[in-house]
């Protein structure tokens, strides 16, 4: 068997990716290229790279393959080993945006390396029995892939390396810079129900998403586990990074708290690769910076279920004992830090205005989540979205950019509050929109962004004695990629939200829309002037409200 590479130095390869008939559709099939396919929507982008293989050939790259919507099976390229065989990826990719190797539904290895100098990053399999289709995952606009390298050996004498587990760690999210392929210690067989609790097999949320992981599933919604969760407090940071998974309260009217208290711009004992790591919180000699606004849970892995849970990142609320012994401490050497030195945490109160920092309760980090009847609570970026989303009837808490980011997100029913502060009565803002693409007037995942249906503005249930002052709908994070619309908003108890402002320029190429605004009582509250609508009305301006449907076009029931 001759050993194989692909790279964006053929021709060949970069004419098959080119020539796909539509590029906006997730699945779509890229022509073969020598036994390699491919799938879904990839770019091709100029970028300069080096990689030296193992045979001592060096590859000066000036072009990459960046994907776009879609997952590790319709977003991918694929092929189908002879035999035994070392598979390398040469890549460069944002932290905690990892790219992987994957065959039979298991991860063999990942990573998450951003170019070094001019030198690119490699992952790495040693496969000694293949069993189907190897997939290649790079997707989304912050990861490059630029060679695949198939390189044969024979069974009885595999390459000499430490291996590593099929299941990836939870916390980490990456197995780090490669791996053989060996079974799981421990397989599973398919549980459709999972109880998690204090007396239970599995403690905790987290100790349930492992055990699915070493699962044996049928495919697709079949294979869909039911974590059922009893109530109680569950400090720690949960990765959902295994799809088809339902979270549930085993009580709606005692629902569990999951919690933790990560935010941007300080370190921790148990914090590595930007995510929570069990052996660097036991080994507590090394402090590291978190990364997605250090999100209590992170949905990264499509058609997750979340219902009547609450989720809190207790930094600007309280110092808990866990924060203390995971040695919270201000970052000196800009560790994901925009300004170093901030306020130091003992002593302080945590909900003052000085003391409040980015400290997500939830991050959204893939496409079709549901989330129904919960609570999320925090101060300053509270709630993340970066994929297609359907939100209905939750609570979301905070002051700053408390629901931000971009795709394709809806919001029906739910109840957005604000955090406020116990020295300053400070205005914030509900939301801070910025979609992948420019909205061009039609449904589009990439740009439909927020839509607000049917919501209520009021004050905190959770600290009801903080103090504040009305604030604004949102910012333009995205500039000419702001969309978000509020439409049919009762304001119950306080004044109505005003204003729109600035964080990604000018207010005049974004799209922001307030529409049918009534107090507690039902009477209208007239929102037809530019502090409301800066570019005029959906009225005036013709603008189509989209269906529900249109934002979250394939999420199942």
């Amino acid at each position: 068997m001759d050993n194989k590479a692909w790279t964006t130095l053929d021709e060949t390869w970069i004419k098959a990716v080119s020539e796909v008939p539509d590029m906006s559709r997730r699945g779509v099939e890229i022509a073969e290229v020598g036994g390699m396919h491919g799938r879904g929507e990839w770019h091709i982008c100029h970028s300069n790279a080096e990689y030296t293989h193992t045979d001592g050939k060096t590859y000066r790259f000036s072009r990459s393959f960046r994907g776009g919507s879609g997952n590790e099976t319709n977003r991918c390229f694929y092929f189908t080993p002879d035999g035994a065989c070392t598979v390398t990826v040469v890549y460069a990719s944002k932290p905690g945006r990892p790219v992987k190797i994957c065959m039979g539904g298991s991860v063999l290895a990942s990573g998450t390396k951003e170019i070094s100098g001019s030198k690119a990053a490699s992952i790495f399999a040693d496969i000694t029995e293949p069993d189907g289709e190897v997939y290649i995952y790079g997707g989304a606009c912050d990861k490059d892939i630029y060679g695949i390298f198939i390189d044969y050996f024979d069974p009885a004498h595999p390459p000499k390396r430490e291996p590593v587990k099929l299941a990836y760690k939870p916390q980490a999210f990456s197995l780090g810079e490669g791996g053989s392929y060996s079974e799981p210690d421990e397989g599973l067989s398919f549980t459709p129900v999972v109880p998690v609790g204090a007396g239970r097999s599995w403690k905790t949320p987290a100790a349930a998403i492992a055990a699915i992981r070493r699962m044996t599933r049928p495919a697709g919604e079949q294979g869909r586990v039911k974590i059922v969760i009893d109530p109680g407090i569950y400090p720690g940071q949960l990765i959902i990074d295994t799809p088809y998974v339902t979270l549930a309260a085993a009580d709606k009217n005692d629902r569990p708290v999951m919690q933790w208290h990560y935010a941007v711009g300080y370190v921790y004992y148990s914090a590595r690769g930007g995510f929570y790591d069990a052996e660097r919180a036991a080994a507590r000699d090394t402090k590291g910076a978190v990364d997605m606004w250090g999100p209590v849970c992170r949905v990264a892995a499509e058609h997750v279920r979340i219902n009547e849970c609450i989720f809190k990142n207790t930094f600007n609320c309280e110092i808990t004992k866990e924060e203390v012994a995971d040695g919270c401490e201000a970052a000196k050497y800009n560790e994901y830090s925009d300004v170093n030195e901030k306020p130091e945490r003992q002593g302080c109160d945590p909900m003052k205005k000085e003391s409040t920092e980015r400290a997500a309760a939830i991050a959204l980090d893939a496409d079709y989540t549901t989330l129904s009847g919960c609570d999320f609570i925090s101060s300053q970026d509270t709630f993340y979205v970066n994929g297609v989303a359907y939100v209905k009837d939750c609570y979301i808490e905070g002051v700053t950019d408390y629901i931000f980011g971009g795709s394709s997100a809806v919001f029906e029913g739910c109840t957005l509050a604000w955090h406020g502060y116990t020295d300053k009565a400070v205005g914030g803002y509900i939301s801070a929109s910025r979609t992948e693409e420019k909205y061009n007037g039609k449904p589009d995942q990439k740009s439909n962004g927020f839509l607000f249906k049917d919501c209520i503005v009021t004050t905190s249930k959770y600290y009801p004695d903080n103090v504040f002052t009305p604030g604004a709908w949102g910012r333009n994070w995205g500039g000419d990629r702001t969309h978000a619309v509020f439409d049919g908003i009762r304001v119950k108890g306080i004044a109505p939200p005003s204003g729109w402002y600035e964080l990604g320029g000018t207010l005049d190429n974004s799209i922001m829309y307030v529409n049918n605004v009534t107090d507690e009582d039902g009477n209208a509250i007239d929102v037809s002037g530019r502090e409301h609508n800066p570019n005029g009305t959906m009225q005036e301006n013709g603008y189509k409200l989209m269906g529900i449907d249109e934002y979250i076009q394939g999420i199942g029931s």
